[in-house]
């Protein structure tokens, strides 16, 4: 997506792997005016890593995070699937895992869900994995920083319309303020 979460995750991946083992996808929504620029720095930084890259485009059945979420990744297994690729990495880190299971308590969901999110589990015949779950959000910046990497923000992570945008305000920014 060209965020700080996915620029980490392709830094990552640039540092564990070969380069010809690596696809970088992006996904454009397609909610946003900006959204296709993002993806495109997104394919600039894994040009600069010698990474290949392919943009999807999605169209979400409906508005917001969820369903947002939902068509993403839809398009990232299906496209793993149809590409042979058997294992995909997605960014979440620690400060997500502690927003998932925040959200759920909330809507009263099933303790089970109050883990947060799995680092690893198989959808579809597909490998999702997560690497950064043991880092935080900050962490993660101030590291693509000291690389010289710069991302994108999508302004509805602040939109306190949404749910989780209140939960992350409430959860995190306050614990960073006292660093």
């Amino acid at each position: 997506s060209g965020g700080a979460d996915s620029s980490a995750l392709l830094l990552h991946a640039a540092r564990t792997f070969p380069q010809s083992a690596i696809l970088a996808l992006a996904v454009d929504h397609q909610t946003r005016v900006a959204s296709a620029a993002e993806c495109a720095q997104a394919a600039r930084l894994a040009a600069r890593l010698g990474i290949g890259f392919q943009a999807l485009t999605v169209s979400p059945k409906g508005y917001g995070h969820a369903h947002w979420r939902d068509a993403r990744y839809t398009a990232l297994i299906e496209y793993c699937r149809a590409a042979g690729i058997p294992t995909l990495w997605l960014g979440q880190h620690k400060d997500d895992a502690i927003e998932t299971a925040a959200t759920r308590l909330l809507a009263d969901g099933p303790l089970e869900g109050m883990a947060g999110i799995a680092a690893s589990r198989d959808e579809a015949g597909i490998r999702i994995e997560r690497p950064l779950l043991d880092q935080s959000a900050h962490a993660i910046r101030r590291r693509l920083m000291s690389a010289g990497i710069g991302w994108v923000e999508d302004p509805s992570n602040r939109n306190l319309t949404y749910k989780r945008a209140a939960i992350r305000l409430a959860l995190v920014e306050p614990s960073e303020s006292h660093a």
